[in-house]
């Protein structure tokens, strides 16, 4: 691109953000994507000012993480999650409990390895089927 917008385009160019949190909107999304769409246009000279760093607290593993796949259920049921996306996890750690419809407990879902859940996967419910897939998972390098 030749400058902040190149003239040349027939439509300006456009940017779609994908935010944490599939599906919902919460703090963490919102102050993120906030942040990343006035730095996009500031640096297009869209607006006057500086560009601001994400904050220290949401960047996971202080930024040296890699993919590390999902996690799916083996049992389907009621889901409740234990775990926050951002917050440390240690192998083993329970993320999320699947209950059957009387309250029990018929899976503790444990995390695979030191890291971090970046989103949530479920959408309207909390409701989940057995083989679903519920978070995006990474751990650290």
């Amino acid at each position: 691109m030749g400058g902040a917008l190149d003239k040349t385009f027939k439509t300006p160019p456009s940017v779609t953000l994908e935010l944490i949190d599939a599906r919902r909107i919460t703090e963490v999304s919102t102050d993120l994507g906030t942040r990343a769409i006035l730095n996009v246009m500031k640096l297009w000279g869209m607006i006057d000012g500086e560009i601001e760093n994400q904050p220290e607290n949401y960047v996971w593993g202080n930024g040296r993480v890699q993919n590390g796949g999902t996690i799916r259920t083996s049992r389907g049921g009621i889901i409740h999650f234990t775990k926050t996306p951002g917050e440390f996890i240690k192998k083993d750690d329970v993320v999320a409990k699947i209950y059957n419809p009387y309250g029990d407990v018929v899976e503790e879902v444990k995390f695979p390895f030191d890291g971090y859940i970046r989103a949530y996967t479920y959408s309207r419910h909390q409701a989940v089927n057995s083989g679903s897939t519920i978070c995006y998972i990474t751990h650290e390098k």
